[in-house]
């Protein structure tokens, strides 16, 4: 552990108590790193709700850690989902103003954070001896803010950090930009991969985009693969279901862009299973605990062995250790993509039900003994043989926990020093 304080800025635009999972990550990061006897001076928008918060809010309460709630800027209509004539109509209105008034994708919800974020950071760099900025994207704006403010701080090293894809990104609105919008996101995206220290992401693939655009040499310094992580293993004694009888399948999460034909293929081999083996059917217990309720109740509509329910926050956790299986679920884009949930699951002991494209992320699951595919634990329903739970790996890596993850991190930031 450092002897020495070490003050850090750390933009997170809904970090906890904000609600969201764009919070989770750093929010977890910023707890070690106050373990690790850094001071962190954390920089967020203002939470759209007073009474609705992030289940990891209490994980952020430390005497290291400081945060600095600020304004949102960006129109609040442009959040939602007009259903009326007016509301259409502010909503029109108020997306060609953001069009009018800022570069890049309209949908960038820190756009015109800039001026209070800019005076936020003056103000924290007067008062501590910052030594580094971090921000994580997305939203994306607020990293070139930060990339530009850093001009002007050449002492302070900036550590950008991609949670997501951003150029090419299927959301943001980015698959729909003018040619001449995209290349104002390009400039940004540029200031970002030219002043930054260090570029990381949890995906290299993320990272390695910028090369094959040509924005940055495949030869630079800058790239850090950070890892997702996991906690501290919570395992004590697997059950393996509530049942001996049933097999109890639970999923917790939202359902991304994408999945849908593999959610369709699972209602499929159900009704297939059903004929072949009523019995075996009836025993299939399988949970949906997501906020994308009416899509999972479509596809599964004839399906009684299917429940869903809305998000249940941390005591998904609880449901996913007394289960026989915990389904991962990801598409052709992020199929490469080794997600927050594939590190914390791992401290439960439930095996993994992988479904989805085939790529690194079951790859790694099947070198490992982590779990299987839906596909292969399909036929061996069909054979009225089950696989069985225990025969997979239930410890999680040491070397995957949040303790080593940060620790290589500061290791990281010593070489500049």
């Amino acid at each position: 552990m450092p002897t020495t304080e070490k003050h850090i800025i750390l933009v997170n635009y809904d970090f906890p108590p904000n609600k969201g999972i764009g919070g989770r990550r750093w929010g977890k990061l910023a707890k070690e790193f106050a373990e690790q006897n850094c001071i962190v001076h954390a920089v967020k928008a203002d939470a759209l709700s007073d009474t609705d918060k992030s289940v990891w809010s209490e994980e952020v309460n430390s005497r290291n850690i400081f945060v600095h709630s600020l304004p949102r800027v960006y129109p609040q209509i442009l959040l939602t989902q007009p259903s009326n004539f007016f509301e259409k109509l502010h909503y029109r209105k108020a997306l060609n103003t953001v069009k009018k008034n800022y570069k890049g994708t309209p949908y960038d919800i820190s756009l015109g954070w800039e001026k209070h974020l800019i005076p936020k950071l003056n103000e924290l760099a007067k008062k501590h001896p910052i030594e580094w900025v971090f921000a994580t994207g997305a939203p994306w704006d607020m990293l070139r803010v930060v990339a530009e403010w850093k001009k002007e701080h050449p002492s302070i090293k900036y550590w950008a950090d991609f949670r997501d894809p951003w150029l090419n990104a299927r959301n943001y609105g980015m698959p729909l930009l003018s040619p001449e919008k995209m290349k104002e996101e390009v400039q940004k995206a540029s200031s970002v991969l030219e002043h930054a220290t260090v570029l990381s992401s949890p995906a290299m693939q993320i990272l390695e985009h910028f090369t094959s655009l040509n924005l940055i040499s495949t030869k630079n310094k800058k790239f850090y693969h950070l890892k997702h992580f996991h906690s501290e293993p919570k395992l004590t004694e697997q059950s393996f279901g509530f049942s001996s009888s049933n097999i109890t399948i639970e999923y917790g999460g939202e359902i991304y862009i994408d999945t849908d034909p593999y959610l369709e293929q699972l209602a499929k081999d159900l009704t297939k299973l059903r004929e072949f083996n009523t019995a075996l059917y009836e025993r299939l217990n399988i949970n949906f605990h997501s906020s994308s309720f009416n899509k999972i109740k479509a596809i599964f509509k004839h399906h009684p062995c299917v429940r869903i329910s809305d998000s249940i926050g941390k005591k998904i956790e609880d449901r996913i250790a007394q289960a026989h299986w915990c389904i991962i679920l990801l598409a052709d884009h992020n199929k490469d993509f080794f997600t927050t949930k594939y590190f914390e699951y791992q401290t439960l002991g439930t095996p993994y039900l992988y479904l989805g494209a085939s790529g690194e992320v079951l790859k790694s699951i099947e070198e490992e003994n982590r779990g299987i595919s839906w596909e292969t634990y399909f036929h061996s329903l069909l054979k009225n043989q089950p696989h069985s739970p225990r025969d997979f790996k239930q410890e999680a890596s040491v070397d995957n926990s949040l303790n080593f993850r940060v620790n290589e991190m500061l290791n990281h930031m010593n070489t500049f020093q």
